[in-house]
This record gives C-alpha cells, structure tokens and sequence, in this order.
C-alpha cells in the first residue's frame, strides 16, 4: 500500500490551528451546503479577526528575531511596524488558504492521490471534450501529485528550478457564476511546513463551448463588464493568459485530465486508503502506539483514494536507427478524449480516453518494403 507525505492541508492545519478550528466550526454549522463558497462568504468578520491574528502571530515573531522587545507591544503596535507589502501578501495567502481549505472540508475533504505513471500519460493527453464533461468527482475537493513532471511544471511559471521532492496539493472547487460555472484550481508546493510556488486559476465554464474555450477565459475583460475586482495578487501568481497558455499549460493540462480522468469509463481507483491512527490507534498503547505514532509523523492524516496505481509507464519514441532518420515515418497520436453516447434513447455521454498511437505503416511493412540500391 503507497503512503503519501503530509499534503498541504496537514501543514496548514499544523501551523494554524485556531484557523482551522474556525473551518471545522463553520463546517458543522454548514452540514449540507449546496456549493462552495466564494471569498467575500468565507471570509466573514469571525474569520477576519482570526487571519489578522495570524498575521500579527508572524509579525511577531519575525520582530522579535530582529531584536525588537516584542512582549509587550500590542496587535496594533506590531502591525504598525509590519512593512505593507509583507502584510499584503500574507493576508492574500491566508485568504486563499482559508476559503480552499473551508471549501474542502465542507466537502467532506474529499483526497485524490495520482501515481506517476498516469500523470505521464495524462501530460500528454489533449482536452479535447465539451465544458459539461469537466465534472470533478465532488464540488469542492483535493488532488496530490509527488511527481518531478508536475513540479516542474509548476515552478516553471515562477520560472524557478524545481526542487526534487515533495507533493504538490491541487484545491478543486466548482461552482455557478451567473448561468455558468467556475471551477477555481490552487495549486502549492510544500516541503516539509515550507510552502512554495502558490498559483490560482479560474476557468469559466460555459454551456456550449469547449474546454479549450475555458482555458482561454480573458478575466481582464470578465472584471470589466461584471464591475468585480480583481483578487490580490500579491503572494499568489494569478495566471495571465499569456503565461497561462506558454510554461503554466502542463501544470493545467495534468489537472484538468486529471478531473476527465475520474468521471471517465473505468478510472483505476482504489478502495479508499485511511491512515494508520485511523485503522489502529484505538487499540495501540503504550510504547507500539508511540513507535506508530514516530512511523507515520512524516505522512498525511488524510484518507485518500489512490488513482493509477495499475497504471503502466509510457512507452519510449522510437530511437533512431543510426542512419540519421526514424526507423519509419509514423506519426505518434497524442492520448485524446471520446465521448460516447450510453443510457435510454442515447441520452447520456461517457468519456473513454484513448491511448497515444502511432498512425501510419506499422514497422512490419516498413522492414518488408523492397528498396532500390544505387
């Protein structure tokens, strides 16, 4: 059985307590919810107070490491000293944190971990379906990937070298926007209760238009003619779309497969997976319990549902035969998506990804082929 690392959720969680005991608290008065949440209902003035609690917490202890006699110097002392942008950017990370995490557990903090193999396949996989098919699995939900494609992918839109380890945690929510749909994707990097390379897109989802179409969403012009403000992009890389569409594409590729991925014919799915505090701690004691305890400190409290595991790896491209050209002049296919019509009178569609093929002569009748020596 895999067991992944400590996925964002678990840091966070580690490191801001009394915000996500706020997020449980708002979750029980919350036990049915018809959708997540966007940010001006999340952040209410309960939460408020306790993000700005965090805030003047760091503060805090980053004067104190600069000599200042913190003690005894109140919230608003603190923050008076605090330089802006460093307040700005904070109060925009914990923003997103907060809302994703709220939306998350609203849902019942619902994990996907995706195995390398399939990540590869899905990399080069086209999005080449309808916007009513990009349906996640639940409204609001957690994808993880600790693989190197997917953080080079992500610190390649900050335009960094990715380090060589660590899960990147992919926040999930769709939700209406008008007579359409958002889907709202917060991808971060952790390493160990580090978190790196934060990114926030949002795809519009309209009726009758393509994934592609979504992709594509301008939300320059979104803002304009809706009057909303921008969020803050302080902290957070909030993907224009000409970054979007150059280094951040593969990131996003993976991501939305990933959600094709699910809601297609047969995904390779496991039963779902518990921690092991979960399956044995109530009858551990004693020193077994703390040596469990030690095993399972570096390792998600988060029960998951591991995806791909069956999942072979890609096979290579043909190498050159030595005489500078191919072995044969076939094209190799990219991995697509077909929807296929099922249910009474046809009604209904189902995706069934297609592998990548090679099209053309297969080798047999390129080697058979008679050649003409001059």
């Amino acid at each position: 059985m895999s067991r992944i690392s400590k996925t964002h959720y678990d840091h966070f969680a580690s490191k801001e307590p009394a915000i996500i005991k706020e997020i449980n608290a708002r979750a029980l008065r919350m036990p049915d919810p018809e959708r997540p949440l966007v940010m001006d209902e999340g952040i209410d003035r309960q939460a408020h107070r306790i993000l700005m609690d965090s805030i003047i917490e760091n503060g805090r202890v980053n004067l104190a490491r600069r000599g200042y006699k913190v003690a005894r110097m109140t919230g608003g002392e603190i923050l008076s000293i605090m330089p802006e942008k460093i307040k700005e950017a904070l109060w925009a990370s914990l923003n997103q944190d907060f809302i994703h995490n709220l939306n998350f557990t609203l849902f019942g903090r619902k994990t996907f971990f995706f195995r390398e193999n399939l990540v590869a396949r899905l990399a080069e996989t086209e999005l080449n379906v309808d916007n009513e098919l990009l349906e996640p699995p639940f409204k609001s939900c957690l994808f993880i990937y600790n693989d190197q494609c997917m953080r080079d992918a992500l610190y390649a839109i900050h335009g960094l070298a990715a380090p060589d380890h660590g899960p990147i945690s992919v926040y999930i929510s769709k939700l209406p926007r008008g007579s359409d749909f958002m889907l709202a994707i917060y991808a971060v990097h952790n390493i160990g209760s580090d978190t790196r390379a934060p990114v926030v897109r949002q795809l519009i989802l309209r009726s009758g238009q393509t994934i592609e179409d979504a992709l594509r969403t301008n939300w320059e012009e979104e803002y304009r003619v809706s009057g909303e403000a921008p969020p803050n992009s302080a902290h957070l890389d909030v993907l224009e779309s000409e970054k979007f569409f150059g280094v951040g594409f593969r990131l996003y590729r993976v991501v939305l497969n990933s959600i094709l991925y699910l809601g297609s014919s047969h995904p390779d799915l496991s039963d779902l997976i518990q921690p092991p505090h979960y399956n044995h701690a109530k009858n551990i004691v004693g020193s077994a319990r703390r040596q469990l305890e030690r095993s399972s400190a570096h390792e998600t409290r988060l029960s998951y549902i591991d995806v791909g595991r069956s999942v072979l790896p890609v096979e290579g491209i043909p190498q050159d035969t030595g005489s500078g050209r191919p072995l044969d002049h076939q094209v190799r296919v990219r991995g697509h998506w077909k929807s296929q019509a099922h249910g009474p009178g046809w009604s209904k569609r189902k995706i069934i990804r297609v592998e990548p093929y090679w099209k053309g002569p297969d080798a047999a009748e390129v080697i058979s082929k008679n050649y003409v020596v001059r």
